[in-house]
């Protein structure tokens, strides 16, 4: 997702920035990729910018991304992550407890995007 900013280069879209969605090129999603691991995190919000000449540049990456972006990318993540937790409890537990960890991990996903802030 692509944002602006009304007043600055701030562009969060709780502050009133817009947005719209983009596709990010093999190298960009690689730098995504490397600034999450950076910070060891398997889930990440991770934010970019370009200079003048289409270098790119990490600015900050989110634990805890806004859910603004499944409004504008008609894309919910939140799907992907509770498949990526059960495919990762799927290989380090047996069966059975896979999926009791699976189906636990699914209320709280739910819980913290339906929370007030993400509103």
């Amino acid at each position: 997702m692509e944002r602006a900013g009304k007043k600055d280069f701030r562009a969060n879209i709780s502050q009133g920035g817009s947005g719209r969605k983009v596709e990010l090129s093999d190298s960009d999603v690689d730098i995504c990729i490397k600034a999450a691991k950076a910070v060891n995190l398997d889930f990440a919000g991770v934010d970019i910018i370009k200079d003048e000449d289409g270098k790119t540049y990490v600015i900050e990456v989110n634990g805890n991304p806004g859910t603004k972006i499944i409004d504008i990318t008609g894309h919910n993540y939140f799907n992907d992550l509770v498949e990526y937790i059960e495919t990762k409890v799927e290989k380090t537990k047996k069966p059975e407890e896979a999926e009791a960890t699976a189906q636990a991990a699914i209320p709280s996903a739910k819980s913290w995007f339906n929370a007030p802030w993400n509103k």
